[in-house]
């Protein structure tokens, strides 16, 4: 299904094709004073809104220093919190891979979110709408439309697919994708986690996602996208025609 040439992503059969109007962007207001009322609403949230599947994204790019031995070495970590019913109910932490961009960290983030909240719709959860908590939903809508590299990366067509599953399979489900900023996440919490407030939840993915130490042997970044290995290939058929050329010249 990651295949940059599969129907999933040719025009008229994209996500953004068939459901355009599917996944509400609501952004975060540019005052000051409109944003931290805006941040007091996402902390209410999984209180005001208990039949809403709240995921959670947060991602920490340590500094690659390629002098510290490999074995020390940490890879990037992307967390998510899933709140329902004003409770976590599942907290994780993945390495995202050494040297990788913000685009990884958001897209790889959110497609770990999607699959999550597909496997509770499949589960018969009572969930009404499912909601992304990014720092850049930009990167998300790029991702999204599967056209932010030539012929679509494997990430981008990864993060439209599980949207895409969710809004086939469950068609009554509403999808939201709200925007916050990395600071109000991790200022120390002013309540519990027992409370059913966000921000402290938010805290502690972060808190996780920088304090992990964990790497796999196996890297979690997706390949390189197709257009990249097209362009490879074309320059070695180019280079193996002059080659021959100049042999029957």
């Amino acid at each position: 299904i990651f295949d940059p040439l599969s129907e999933h992503i040719k025009p008229g059969h994209r996500l953004v094709d068939r459901h355009p109007d599917k996944v509400k962007f609501v952004l975060m207001p540019k005052n000051r004073k409109d944003r931290d009322e805006y941040h007091n609403s996402l902390n209410l949230a999984p209180v005001r809104e208990p039949n809403a599947l709240h995921l959670f994204t947060a991602g920490v790019k340590h500094k690659f220093n390629p002098s510290v031995p490999m074995s020390r070495r940490t890879h990037s970590h992307i967390a998510l919190v899933t709140v329902f019913n004003g409770r976590a109910v599942t907290s994780k932490t993945r390495a995202a891979g050494r040297r990788v961009n913000e685009e990884t960290i958001v897209g790889w983030s959110t497609f770990l979110a999607l699959v999550k909240a597909h496997k509770k719709l499949q589960k018969g959860w009572p969930i009404s709408k499912v909601v992304l908590y990014t720092t850049s939903q930009l990167i998300v809508k790029n991702l999204m439309s599967t056209n932010s590299k030539p012929l679509g990366s494997q990430l981008s067509i990864a993060v439209s697919l599980a949207f895409d599953a969710i809004a086939t399979d469950f068609p009554e489900v509403e999808i939201e994708v709200r925007g916050f900023n990395k600071s109000w996440a991790t200022s120390p919490p002013y309540s519990s986690e027992e409370s059913g407030l966000l921000q402290p939840l938010a805290h502690r993915a972060y808190h996780e996602a920088e304090t992990a130490r964990t790497f796999t042997e196996r890297s979690l970044q997706f390949p390189q996208s197709a257009s990249y290995h097209y362009t490879r290939q074309k320059t070695t058929r180019d280079a193996i025609l002059l080659w021959q050329l100049g042999f029957q010249g």
